[in-house]
């Protein structure tokens, strides 16, 4: 058979085809060519936060070979071109792009009735590869992105997914994310839960964190997250039913002094302006440990706090702040009930040498060689 031009509807988009087939001594073969010219914002599958961020079109030709053998398994492959010329994203980067900027797109499909392989580059540098199962669910069985490649990277030896992207605006995705950006992705398709990202830069919570590597993978009853990078050197422990676990070798923590920007929840500066509100719903309870803590520029040493969340109020308990020189315990509760706010401190703070304490923290003082004792109890609304 060999059919003449046909139009079509597909996603809501018009789309060109003409389809072939021949029947040969092993296998009857169906050879279909498509081509059109699409706005992803109006095919209705995209959440409304992508459909916001995108504008434009773009124009895709591509083959699909299905081989139906009289004895065995079918097969196909799936060649497509597309040009990204047309197309305007607002996303935050590395996805973001300006209309008129040239961005050519190749993706490649080779599969059967149970799983296919689907590899592909965009502009050249950004080669992707990938393995999905067919499952009742469509599953990402293991994928790997590099952003910085001419060569297509050999799929990973398990299941995961591993991301080896340029520097990255944090902040602008977690907003992104709270928006709802991904909240039906999980109903049809499932993803592996060991995934693997790197970063030369990301900006995340009034910071830069630098060489970031940080590897998720899933454990009896929760997971861990694995984080490496010149900033910072810790695991964090997560468990479905008890305190999550922070282990931190090392944290340098110095935010810098950008004016608050209220959507951006992760900086320091939104947060002590007390304009966007903190609400501990789904705060889980957790265990720090950190070993060596520098925090806005200042080495504070050991610092430890077991803090538990009920209702609207948050409690610590097991404070301790242990610098070398002084050592502080804390232990308090949080109550951030609208119009009744307040705050409870208690513990003590003791050390050998109160001149060596200070001067620890670049404060002089006349007394010398003096041990100290002090407890404390402090409120305030």
């Amino acid at each position: 058979l060999k059919s003449e031009p046909l139009q079509a509807t597909w996603f809501n988009q018009p789309v060109n085809l003409d389809f072939s087939t021949t029947e040969g001594d092993k296998a009857y073969q169906v050879a279909v060519n498509l081509n059109g010219n699409w706005q992803p914002a109006k095919t209705g599958v995209l959440p409304p936060q992508l459909n916001d961020a995108l504008r434009g079109s773009i124009a895709w030709k591509g083959d699909v070979g299905v081989e139906l053998p009289h004895r065995g398994g079918t097969t196909y492959k799936v060649n497509l071109d597309g040009d990204l010329s047309n197309l305007a994203s607002t996303l935050p980067p590395p996805m973001d792009k300006p209309a008129g900027k040239t961005l050519p797109l190749k993706v490649k499909v080779e599969g059967n009735l149970h799983s296919f392989d689907l590899t592909g580059n965009a502009g050249g540098n950004n080669q992707f590869n990938t393995r999905w199962l067919l499952n009742n669910k469509l599953a990402l069985d293991r994928g790997i992105w590099t952003s910085d490649s001419r060569t297509l990277p050999p799929l990973p030896e398990q299941a995961g997914l591993e991301l080896n992207l340029p520097p990255m605006n944090g902040a602008q995705w977690l907003g992104l994310f709270r928006q709802g950006v991904a909240n039906n992705v999980s109903s049809a398709t499932t993803f592996p839960q060991s995934i693997t990202l790197r970063t030369p830069a990301l900006t995340l919570g009034g910071q830069q964190w630098n060489n970031l590597s940080i590897i998720s993978q899933p454990q009896d009853s929760g997971s861990t997250i694995e984080a490496q990078g010149r900033e910072i050197s810790g695991t964090l422990t997560i468990h479905d039913n008890a305190p999550w676990q922070a282990a931190i070798r090392y944290l340098y923590y110095n935010p810098s002094n950008a004016p608050p920007d209220d959507n951006d929840i992760s900086s320091p500066s939104t947060l002590l302006r007390g304009q966007t509100r903190l609400d501990f719903t789904g705060w889980p309870d957790l265990q720090l440990r950190c070993a060596e803590c520098w925090l806005w520029g200042q080495k504070y040493g050991r610092i430890d706090g077991d803090f538990a969340i009920q209702g609207d109020t948050l409690t610590l308990a097991n404070g301790l702040v242990d610098s070398g020189t002084a050592r502080l315990t804390a232990d308090g509760e949080w109550v951030n009930r609208e119009g009744a706010e307040r705050t409870s401190l208690k513990g003590v703070l003791r050390g050998e040498k109160i001149d060596s304490a200070m001067g620890f923290f670049g404060v002089p003082t006349p007394v010398r060689d003096s041990s100290f004792d002090i407890n404390y109890d402090l409120h305030w609304r």
